[in-house]
């Protein structure tokens, strides 16, 4: 149980250190880019929901 605990805080604290690494790039693009990345990773989410829905058939 501890180390499940362990587990869960240490993918956390990564998530939170990715997530500073992504708003700093996106903090450097120019308005033109962070729409092109929001369209495109949005698609990419819309494939993905997509392909779940295809694999629970």
């Amino acid at each position: 149980m501890a180390n499940n605990i362990l587990n869960t805080e240490n993918r956390f604290k990564k998530d939170i250190e990715d997530g500073k690494k992504i708003a700093l790039v996106f903090s450097e693009l120019s308005e033109e880019s962070k729409t092109m990345a929001i369209v495109y990773l949005s698609a990419l989410r819309d494939k993905e929901l997509a392909d779940s829905d295809k694999k629970a058939v």
